[in-house]
């Protein structure tokens, strides 16, 4: 959850206050409208989606064979 110069994790509940905490945990993402809005989870928990997403797609292929 983000709201103006705070950024929360709704996975583990991190929170950054102001911009320079907000960039160093969670960074940035730019919406169509060019609009700058904080990243909803924080750069651990998305790193560690990541890992679990490509873990599964691995175990997925391994077992077609």
């Amino acid at each position: 959850m983000s709201h103006g110069k705070y950024a929360k994790c709704p996975c583990c509940g991190k929170l950054a206050l102001g911009e320079n905490k907000i960039i160093e945990l969670f960074g940035y993402r730019f919406r169509p409208n060019g609009k700058r809005v904080p990243q909803s989870y924080c750069r651990e928990c998305r790193t560690e989606q990541i890992r679990l997403r490509n873990k599964l797609k691995r175990e997925k292929q391994r077992r077609r064979k």
